[in-house]
């Protein structure tokens, strides 16, 4: 990486994919104007393999993050992505850069609230928020000075979506007719009820696109297989070894799944999107472009036809 100016480091530590994804292209469209030393575990590893990004292992404790910090007391600041849920490494990354001094950054990757990743309501949870905020786009801007309106919040556009929208175009152009209905997968038991409707209704169409699965990072490979079986003389499934989520959004003609990042990528790249969230649930993505099912069935129906 470039030198900065003042020759001082930015602090850079992510574990989820989402989170990664977005910190990983600022870092490659900011590297001759700052100095990024980068660290990371879990999905991240992936994610800065891919960006041909240098990356250096880190454990979660409190601990290894310390000790991390400590090494770099006199960084500009740290940049940290937004707290998940597989980990504590971010939660414990900020408690530990603001031990040693350094200011931390967490650059925000998602629309939900923002306030349970720290552990809100809890009492005396703001002791685990950063000094300051970024966001993206101007929905999760507008969301963050809202929820926090003691801290700064900045509007740092998300060059992840320009530059997987600019990658899309690319390999568009020469790119086979679309033909295939993306399945976008998350860890969670909607998942599972989402395929099945999905293999239901194409099984009974008269010309069914191919099924194409694409695994959330935590999501098991082989978690469907069952049902992938059962439909297997109806419907043709494929599952998905890409690594660039583009190279699979080029083969689509929709793409359905529920409450993931992937999601806004499609919509932001002009393919029909549909998101189920199931009814007592607050959708968290914000954008118009995609579609909002409530039930399985008319999530099933959208992706297939366009219509509820």
């Amino acid at each position: 990486m470039a030198s900065s100016r003042d020759n001082k480091n930015v602090i850079v530590v992510v574990h989820d994919a989402g989170g990664t994804e977005v910190i990983g292209a600022y870092i490659r469209n900011n590297s001759k104007r700052e100095c990024f030393v980068c660290y990371g575990a879990g999905p991240a590893k992936k994610v800065f393999a891919r960006l041909r990004l240098p990356i250096r292992p880190v454990g979660a404790l409190v601990g290894d993050l310390s000790r991390v910090m400590r090494r770099h007391a006199d960084a500009k600041y740290a940049l940290i992505a937004s707290p998940g849920w597989m980990t504590k490494t971010e939660i414990n990354a900020i408690q530990a850069a603001k031990r040693t001094g350094v200011k931390t950054v967490v650059y925000t990757d998602s629309w939900l609230d923002q306030r349970k990743r720290f552990g809100y309501p809890k009492k005396n949870w703001k002791k685990l928020l950063p000094d300051a905020f970024w966001s993206g786009d101007r929905y999760g801007f507008e969301q963050l000075k809202k929820w926090f309106p003691d801290l700064p919040v900045r509007l740092e556009p998300n060059r992840y979506f320009a530059d997987e929208i600019r990658r899309f175009r690319a390999i568009r152009r020469t790119a086979k007719k679309a033909d295939a209905t993306i399945f976008m997968s998350t860890v969670g038991e909607d998942s599972s009820r989402l395929l099945e409707a999905l293999l239901r209704r194409l099984a009974n169409a008269e010309r069914p696109p191919r099924l194409r699965i694409r695994f959330h990072p935590a999501d098991r490979r082989d978690r469907y297989d069952a049902l992938i079986g059962a439909f297997a003389r109806r419907v043709r499934v494929e599952k998905s070894h890409e690594k660039e989520l583009v190279k699979d959004l080029v083969r689509a003609s929709a793409v359905i799944g529920t409450e993931t990042m992937p999601l806004v990528i499609a919509a932001l790249c002009r393919i029909r999107t549909i998101n189920f969230v199931p009814p007592g649930t607050r959708p968290t993505l914000p954008f118009k472009e995609i579609m909002l099912a409530r039930n399985v069935r008319s999530a099933a129906r959208l992706a297939i036809t366009g219509k509820q």
